[in-house]
């Protein structure tokens, strides 16, 4: 027992400091970093009236963060917390090392498989780290992209992946409860910041060439017990703000700002990292004398010292990169200035950092952009007095291909003057307001505000119809016939009198206006010798998405015959427009039921008498309707 506990006593102390930069100041301020960057870099790249900003945020949202760093699941632990939500994502870059045990070792990889097409980290620096065996219980081989992602079978264990945080934002939108969606936003947050620190690894050198760097005396005194690797060690968290403006590889840049998933950006930026620079355990080729890596993993084919420029003055060598970085990425000054094995310093560090960091804030700009799900808000008809409605429609991606139906207030602003007329409720992606303070010729701006997010409609300049005339269409399906009535003013008959059904054809406008709730009308129509009178009056629900009762009577008259069609109908749904025709149809037995009677009574000239004995409605039978402001 006392060997064992001597045994993970070693694994903690090691594992522990086997990760990027450091933790609780280098990651927060990176991903400090990103967030500045990628507010001003993403201000003419969202779509059009999508705009997100956090930085100006000073509300605080309550969620899950560590409360205890510790080496294993026993020693750490979590609870709530209340950030602002630049707080939560730069907490996201800390907690990603948290527990350390485990984290540590999940955060390698190595795109070229150099190991066998092993991605994630297989090196051993030193000869006790051979307790990284242990990967039942520490490893479990999991490379850091799948684990920052969530997209696989292993990396789905992080509860704090890429994929739960786009589960956790879809859900802000989508959840009406006000702090539901609150705590919501800080898990999605947090999220991604622990994406974010996945990026920033992928754009330091140990992380993805194989190259396992335990410090746990640190920098100083690191070889004693460890390989700590230079970069990593002197990494200044400073440095991500000094390089805020600095140049990245114009190639990186434009794939990243044409990428449609999250994942590549992260391959990508590694893919680069691991091509351009060493780590001190991996330099290779033929400097002062030909050199093998210390890392017997790290025969990487590039870079070489053979094909970099040297100067002998500072004893560096060099690289130039398209960015326009002359970078630093080792020297092999020696004692008494003779020259012996490469080494990576400060000064070198400091030099990688300025191609490096430029390529991690642009990197992140780009997982914001395709971290946020876009919408379009969208007014669609204005009726000074009456009423407003509209939607919010979800615009899908690679990332969000799934829809996402916003629930949640919807600010009405006067685009003129900026201030807000009134709050309206949006509902599974649609909202409707009743009698609004708007009046005719007014612009109006429907707006969404929500954790960063500010989404806007294009301007709706208020145009109600004339007066109070508009324009009702109906038509019923009996039998698999059709009762018709549309807009045109062409009309005929054709009458089959028979116990099973009849056949009905009918069209015109019903043009009339609006008493309270009830719409009447009534037309007239003459075609050669046949004139044809009809009425129409329809009793709407109060909030006009119903019809709940309907009679249409017309009554044709010609030189042969006389012929009365008298419909009723109750309760039909109804699409209500002013800006086209849309209908909303009931069918089958829902039809049946709405039709509470047909009758058609034709009378000759002879004075003989024909009616309609019964009708009924199949499963093809449809009631459907449509109200538009007459054009």
């Amino acid at each position: 027992m006392i060997k064992l506990a001597v045994y993970l006593l070693a694994a903690g102390v090691c594992i522990s400091t086997v990760y990027g930069y450091e933790n609780t100041k280098a990651h927060p301020a990176i991903n400090n970093a990103i967030i500045s960057f990628g507010e001003n870099y993403l201000a003419d790249k969202l779509p059009d009236k999508n705009k997100w900003r956090i930085t100006s945020d000073r509300e605080t949202y309550g969620g899950t963060g560590v409360t205890n760093s510790g080496y294993s699941y026993a020693t750490y632990s979590e609870g709530t917390l209340n950030l602002t939500l630049l707080q939560w994502v730069e907490h996201g870059g800390y907690s990603a090392d948290e527990p350390e045990l485990g984290a540590a070792i999940r955060h390698f990889y190595d795109p070229t498989g150099h190991t066998g097409g092993r991605k994630y980290l297989t090196n051993r620096g030193t000869s006790w780290e051979w307790l990284y065996t242990l990967d039942n219980l520490l490893h479990p081989q999991t490379d850091a992209i799948e684990w920052a992602m969530g997209d696989t079978d292993k990396g789905a264990y992080n509860d704090w992946s890429l994929k739960a945080g786009k589960k956790y934002l879809a859900f802000a939108f989508e959840l009406s409860d006000e702090a539901e969606k609150r705590m919501c936003l800080a898990k999605a947050y947090r999220c991604l910041g622990e994406v974010l620190h996945n990026t920033a690894d992928m754009a330091c050198p140990p992380h993805v060439r194989n190259d396992s760097h335990a410090a746990p005396l640190g920098y100083a005194w690191g070889e004693l017990l460890g390989s700590p690797d230079p970069y990593e060690e002197l990494f200044d968290p400073q440095w991500a703000a000094d390089y805020l403006n600095g140049k990245g590889d114009p190639s990186l840049e434009s794939f990243f700002a044409s990428a449609t998933s999250i994942r590549s950006i992260n391959e990508k930026l590694a893919q680069f990292t691991n091509h351009n620079f060493f780590t001190e355990e991996t330099i290779n080729g033929a400097g002062y004398q030909p050199l093998s890596p210390i890392n017997k993993d790290g025969d990487y084919p590039q870079p070489q010292l053979q094909n970099l420029d040297y100067d002998a003055n500072d004893f560096t060598f060099y690289r130039r990169f398209p960015s326009g970085n002359l970078v630093k990425l080792c020297r092999d000054k020696r004692i008494f200035s003779l020259r012996g094995t490469p080494y990576v310093d400060l000064d070198c560090a400091k030099s990688q950092a300025a191609e490096l960091v430029p390529n991690i804030l642009c990197a992140g700009a780009n997982i914001i952009r395709l971290f946020l799900p876009q919408f379009q808000v969208q007014i669609r008809e204005a009726v000074p007095n009456d009423y407003i409605k509209g939607q919010v429609v979800h615009v899908k991606s690679s990332e969000y291909p799934e829809s996402i139906l916003y629930s949640g207030p919807i600010d009405l602003i006067d685009a003129n003057t900026g201030r807000s007329i009134e709050k309206l409720n949006c509902s599974t992606g649609e909202f409707i307001g009743r009698n609004p303070k708007f009046k005719n010729g007014d612009q109006l701006i429907a707006r969404i505000t929500l954790g960063g997010f500010t989404i806007e409609s294009p301007v709706y300049t208020v145009t109600g119809p004339v007066g109070s005339t508009h324009r009702i269409g109906f038509q019923v399906r009996v039998d698999g016939h059709l009762l018709n009535q549309v807009a045109t003013p062409d009309t005929s008959y054709s009458y089959e009198n028979d116990a099973d059904g009849a056949t009905f054809s009918s069209s015109g406008d019903y043009i009339g206006g609006f008493a309270s709730n009830t719409f009447t009308a009534s037309y007239t129509r003459t075609v050669v010798h046949m004139q044809t009178n009809g009425t129409i009056s329809a009793v709407f629900s109060s909030d006009k998405l119903k019809i709940i009762s309907l009679i249409w009577t017309e009554t044709t008259t010609t030189q042969y015959y006389n012929k009365t069609v008298n419909c009723t109908a109750v309760n039909i749904p109804l699409s209500y427009s002013y800006s086209g025709t849309s209908i909303y149809e009931i069918k089958g037995e829902e039809a049946k039921n709405a039709i509470t009677s047909l009758t058609v009574v034709q009378t000759a000239a002879e004075g003989l008498s024909y009616s309609l004995q019964s009708w009924s409605t199949d499963w093809n039978g449809q009631v459907y309707a449509s109200l538009t402001k007459l054009e």
